[in-house]
């Protein structure tokens, strides 16, 4: 019997022996067909690796070397170009090998070949149906570049791709607001942001705010891209800019039409023939059709008039005559013009040489005229307009140039300088030396006006008190006091001020609440407005927070929307967060955000005030609004504000969205840990895997997110049912890291619960 059992043992054993060396051989059989295959994928032998890598495949489906024979075949049907096999078993592969290494890789070169076969749409599918995997950007481009121009898919796009420029530049000329159009040009950095968004304020027909933007720029700076658009504008501000316009463009073969239309305004004609495509082709064209030439005859001058203006007396009645004899002669209308000029009788001038204006030759002249007439009536602004897109060189003329743009908030002091210095008229160099120095005060140039002579300014009490008060701003208190009571009998609330402000600029602060709790004492300043904002804001500084809320929260009371208003709010927000009340600070940083100088920093401040009181519908409400203000560089950050805030709210859709467009934009550990926290808790494992991952790869040397996302990893493929790979994933933390790491101790544990 026992004889039996050990005989039947050793037949059981011996199968068994042989069953493992069939299983072995089988094995080496299959990789023996995967590694015969890559060996003449290696050789360029790709029809008999492609034959090795479909029988491996169809052999063993279920060996781990399935997803790389998947990727070489890939390969292999990219470089037949065999287009139907590629596309079936990429989408397969796709599918089917969610953790393989080569994935990125197929997947771009999925994307590359919908695009080769111009099938834009299908590739802007794909590459939303995985938008966890890394799509080159150029692929995006040219995507973006052939579907753009459907509206409905730039929103879509941009979020793909939102710094493409232009993106941004089509989204902005399909909108009808003009307003919405120049925030987006501004946001658009470089050349190409300036010259849209010169453009737009042309169509708008705000040339002042168009000038503004060319003068910034050198020609030099323009790429030969954008040369021929900024012709158009050179035609309008300085037309001598063409010439070098037209030179950098020869032997361009694509602007070989462009030069034709630019050379309508060189050479002054029309060519044999012309390529008109585009719409800046058409308003060039349609600009110089528009010109006119004045006949020779009213140009010319008459006969013999020489010898009869020789005599000056009553010259006014004799050129009146020759006017009647000579009918729409420029030569005598500008004549006439010069003198009622002198006359100060404006209109009437701009009556006799408004026809002129429509004519090239006289254009130049007639609004000057026109120029010093809207002056005289105070319309600085259209007055501007006529002076921009003229050539003086007189300095009443300079010096009127000087002020329009002073009164339209430009900056006039290269002109009044140039002026005062040069001028040999003692009235302009007197009024421009004024002016000058008003707009350099009114800069806070102190000190440029402090270095002056006290000579130069006795002529002119307002300029005694700016070279005064000057000083005093510079900290030259003493050499200017008793010159102060001197001209003007007192110290009054502006020397008070420039003082005041002088002891805060060097954070003499002490100094500067004595001198204020002085001053809030005197019955003259008891209720003065800007002596009681300080009489808090000196505390604020100081960091004597409990003086400060009481007084500013008095001053609020008593200056409702006075001048420091918002600022007072500002700073008990500020007040409120220091002492830990976050409800309250939120509450007036969003009263202070009203002031559009302040929203920015407010609204930013609330969103933290709003984070600390954890009152995420609010925040998520802030944040959208900080977006509309908000420089591209910065959209990052809100985005992913929101996104937490919905996160928290248990939005997940929402969450999703908004931190999706963060980490598109940035990629930040914060980003990517949310979101691969928000696709897990929506269940959506292998999204939630790609952005843990990404910190794992891309932030391997943060010691405190790398192991945490490492172990996130291994929770969602324990979801996922991939055991393996989870335990793989543990034992990768335990051996990285040292054994009383708290990551470590979780991988451990996890290890255990998963035998």
């Amino acid at each position: 019997m026992k004889k039996d059992f050990d005989f039947r043992l050793k037949v059981i054993l011996h199968c068994c022996l042989l069953f493992f060396i069939f299983a072995q051989l089988k094995i080496l059989y299959a990789s023996s067909d995967f590694y015969t295959a890559l060996k003449n994928y290696e050789n360029g032998n790709y029809q008999i690796a492609q034959i090795f890598f479909e029988n491996f495949i169809n052999e063993n489906p279920l060996d781990t070397l399935v997803p790389d024979a998947n990727y070489y075949l890939l390969k292999i049907y990219n470089m037949k170009d065999d287009f139907i096999k590629f596309f079936s078993s990429s989408n397969n592969y796709l599918n089917s090998f969610k953790f393989h290494q080569k994935r990125d890789e197929i997947f771009n070169l999925f994307i590359q070949k919908l695009i080769e076969k111009k099938a834009y749409y299908l590739a802007f599918d794909f590459i939303k149906k995985y938008d966890y995997l890394k799509v080159d950007t150029n692929f995006l481009h040219d995507i973006a570049f052939n579907l753009g121009t459907e509206g409905f898919f730039i929103d879509e796009l941009l979020q793909l791709l939102p710094n493409n420029d232009s993106l941004k530049i089509l989204k902005a000329l399909k909108l009808e607001s003009f307003d919405e159009r120049i925030r987006i040009f501004k946001e658009i950095n470089g050349i190409k942001g300036k010259v849209y968004l010169i453009d737009t304020y042309l169509l708008m027909g705000d040339t002042l705010s168009g000038y503004s933007e060319y003068q910034r720029i050198k020609i030099g700076e323009i790429p030969d891209d954008y040369l021929y658009i900024w012709a158009k504008f050179s035609l309008d501000f300085n037309q001598k800019d063409l010439p070098e316009i037209f030179s950098r463009l020869e032997g361009k073969e694509k602007f070989k039409e462009k030069r034709k239309v630019l050379s309508i305004f060189i050479k002054n004609e029309l060519p044999d023939s012309i390529n008109i495509k585009d719409y800046t082709d058409i308003r060039l064209i349609q600009k110089f059709l528009n010109i006119n030439h004045i006949n020779h005859e009213q140009l010319s001058k008459p006969k013999g008039i020489d010898s009869l203006l020789n005599d000056i007396v009553d010259i006014e009645s004799k050129i009146s005559l020759l006017r009647e004899e000579y009918k729409k002669n420029f030569y005598l209308d500008s004549l006439y013009c010069e003198i009622l000029l002198k006359k100060k009788e404006f209109n009437e001038a701009y009556d006799i040489i408004i026809e002129y204006l429509r004519f090239s030759e006289t254009k130049n002249f007639a609004r000057i005229i026109r120029a010093l007439k809207l002056y005289n009536e105070k319309n600085y602004r259209d007055a501007l307009k006529d002076l921009l897109l003229s050539s003086f060189n007189d300095e009443y003329l300079k010096f009127i140039y000087a002020e329009c743009l002073e009164y339209n908030n430009f900056n006039p002091e290269s002109i009044y300088e140039e002026l005062f210095k040069t001028s040999n008229d003692s009235l302009i160099k007197f009024k421009s030396f004024r002016n000058f120095i008003k707009y350099k005060f009114q800069q806070k140039s102190y000190s440029v006006i402090s270095k002056f002579k006290p000579d130069a300014f006795i002529i002119d009490t307002t300029l005694t008190r700016y070279f005064l008060l000057s000083l005093i701003y510079t900290g030259k208190r003493a050499n200017a006091e008793s010159l102060y009571i001197k001209t003007f009998g007192e110290l009054d609330k502006e020397f008070y001020y420039a003082y005041l402000q002088n002891l805060m600029e060097n954070n003499n602060l002490t100094k500067a609440q004595n001198l204020i709790d002085s001053l809030v004492g005197l019955s003259e300043y008891t209720n003065d407005e800007t002596f009681n904002y300080y009489a808090g804001f000196i505390p604020f500084r100081k960091g004597d927070y409990k003086l400060a809320e009481k007084r500013l929260a008095e001053y609020i009371k008593k200056y409702k929307n006075g001048e420091y208003y918002y600022s007072a709010l500002f700073k008990m927000g500020t007040i409120k967060y220091l002492n830990q009340n976050f409800d309250s600070s939120a509450y007036y940083y969003n009263l202070a955000s009203v002031d559009s100088e302040l929203m920015f920093d407010a609204l930013k401040n609330q969103i933290v005030a709003l984070k600390k009181s954890e009152r995420w519908s609010n925040l998520i409400e802030t944040s959208k609004k900080i977006l509309e203000i908000c420089p591209d560089s910065l959209k990052a950050e809100y985005y992913f504000e929101i996104g937490y805030a919905y996160l928290r709210n248990a939005n997940v859709n929402n969450a999703i969205k908004y931190l999706k467009m963060a980490a598109s934009l940035k990629s930040s550990i914060d980003y990517h840990y949310w979101l691969g926290e928000a696709y897990l808790g929506k269940g959506e494992f292998t999204h939630a895997i790609y952005h843990y991952q990404k910190i794992v790869s891309d932030f391997k040397k943060d010691q405190m997110w790398y192991p945490t996302a490492l172990f996130k990893v291994g929770i969602a493929l324990e979801m996922m049912d991939e055991i393996k790979e989870a335990q793989n994933t543990y034992k990768r933390i335990i051996k990285e890291f040292e054994a009383n790491n708290v990551w470590a101790t979780e991988a451990q544990k996890r290890l255990e619960q998963l035998k």
